[in-house]
């Protein structure tokens, strides 16, 4: 896009005009500078007189606008053919000349008529395609808005839509066709800031102590290492390659910039015995209250060093959680979020998982469950005396709790739809579950029109097709609850039952 705006000005005929195309901002500035022009628009207002038929050749050269073979008619799929239409706003229309047949009728030509923006690039646009070209053109070689705005005289907010839309269009086309940076014979960036001065004006490339740890880093993570040591060398990769830029605020008002090794420290750090993990967590609560900031969760890894991790934690406050715990209960909640968030699940079906869920939880609070990798390790570090088990099981019961706690709060709202649960129709219908739910309508909803009488008798006939045979085919095929009830009122309609 960044020749196609310059390709579609052109000088006019009074003025000496180049006989090469015109593909720089300073090539067409030179060409208008006798005409005292000082405004890109102004320039595109004189070049549109020069020659009418170029902007939609170029357009259709750059896959902007289609051609006359690729456009077809949408009454009676033909093709169109472009032609000058001094009515219309961009001055073309795509026609049909089409003979038709309708009926008994006359043979008459289709007529039909297509705007040329419609289904492109420019659809929905109030601006000219030249403003719009020039726009893309200034937009691709990032020059200021402020001076885009100034140039095509555009408000400010028409400006912001318009990069928001160019932004939009080149992600889509990354997602759609992603090219991979650099390769043989491209360069993509050369940083100044690694290379130093020799004698005689030679370079000499420099290799810092973070680049060093991270390819000791990657090293390690390709050698044959345990799955906990492979978790911690990945992290600790991941602060090498992501340096910190925020700072960070104290009390009184001062802030500072922390280093790499204080930021690495900040969300993972490691000890030696497992005895030692309570005294560093001391440590790092003294240090941040000497700062006066707080204490973010972060992994804490034990082992003499990264290729021999005995296990890693999660330390939360002054909890401590073991990784496989989080990652066993991380992926119970991802089941059920999975159900929740399905395309067609209803109110009922969430309220139901939600309640399965917390069942879940609560069985496991009840039997203190563990793992039993992780029973393994509370028995090691018992031996070891880093820890008591009634302090781990005590640990574990409040995260357990917590969730629960959490789910209670979220899902005070689904108490009344436990009177609706029949309508997923995962079990046989009876009346005393429906009459629950005409209870709790008729008492929040008094002006209601709903008959008992007649509802009963829907109700009989809903248990006449809705058999336990029915409920089995329905759950071994997984039949989704909106499908079922489709089927139920087709059956109803088939057979003339009122």
């Amino acid at each position: 896009m960044a020749s196609t705006s310059a390709a579609a000005t052109s000088a006019p005929s009074d003025t000496a005009a180049p006989t090469t195309p015109v593909t720089t901002f300073m090539e067409i500035m030179e060409i208008s500078a006798s005409r005292n022009v000082t405004t890109f628009m102004e320039i595109m207002e004189i070049s549109a007189s020069r020659n009418v038929n170029e902007l939609p050749q170029h357009l259709q050269r750059w896959g902007l606008i289609p051609t006359e073979e690729d456009y077809k008619c949408p009454t009676g799929g033909n093709s169109l053919r472009l032609e000058r239409a001094p009515e219309s706003t961009d001055g073309w229309l795509w026609r049909c000349y089409h003979k038709i047949f309708f009926r008994k009728q006359a043979r008459h030509v289709c007529g039909t008529r297509v705007a040329l923006r419609t289904g492109t690039f420019f659809a929905r646009s109030k601006q000219s395609l030249q403003q719009i070209l020039v726009f893309v053109n200034l937009w691709v070689r990032c020059l200021p808005q402020t001076f885009i705005c100034e140039e095509l005289k555009l408000s400010q907010r028409t400006a912001v839509d318009w990069t928001s839309f160019c932004r939009e269009v080149c992600l889509e086309l990354f997602m759609y066709k992603p090219t991979k940076l650099g390769g043989p014979g491209i360069v993509v960036e050369i940083d100044e800031s690694k290379f130093g001065h020799r004698k005689y004006h030679k370079g000499h490339h420099i290799v810092k102590k973070q680049q060093e740890k991270s390819l000791e880093l990657l090293n390690l993570l390709s050698a044959e290492v345990v799955e906990d040591a492979r978790t911690v060398i990945q992290f600790y990769i991941l602060a090498n390659f992501l340096p910190p830029r925020a700072r960070i605020q104290k009390k009184k008002g001062y802030n500072w910039k922390p280093s790499t090794e204080e930021s690495k420290e900040s969300f993972i750090h490691r000890v030696n015995t497992v005895s030692e993990v309570h005294i560093s967590i001391d440590k790092k609560r003294e240090k941040a209250t000497k700062y006066g900031v707080t204490v973010q969760p972060y992994v804490l890894a034990v082992g003499p060093d990264l290729n021999n991790i005995i296990s890693s934690y999660l330390v939360i406050d002054r909890n401590v959680y073991k990784f496989t715990i989080i990652h066993n209960q991380a992926t119970l909640f991802h089941k059920a979020v999975k159900i929740i968030e399905g395309d067609k699940i209803s109110i009922t079906e969430v309220s139901t998982e939600i309640n399965n869920l917390k069942t879940k939880l609560r069985e496991r609070i009840n039997n203190d469950y563990i793992p039993l990798i992780i029973r393994k390790d509370i028995i090691r570090s018992e031996e070891q005396g880093a820890i008591k088990r009634p302090d781990f099981l005590k640990h574990v019961q409040n995260f357990f709790n917590n969730c629960l706690e959490y789910l209670e709060e979220w899902t005070v709202q689904f108490e009344d739809i436990k009177n609706f649960h029949w309508v997923t129709l995962k079990r046989e219908i009876l009346w005393e579950y429906v009459e629950k739910s005409f209870e709790y309508i008729s008492n929040h909803f008094p002006k209601n029109n709903i008959c008992e009488n007649d509802l009963f008798d829907e109700v009989s006939l809903v248990k006449r097709y809705v058999t336990d045979e029915k409920i089995k085919c329905w759950l071994s095929a997984n039949v989704e609850t909106d499908k079922k009830w489709t089927e139920l009122f087709l059956h109803l309609k088939q057979n003339n039952i009122p």
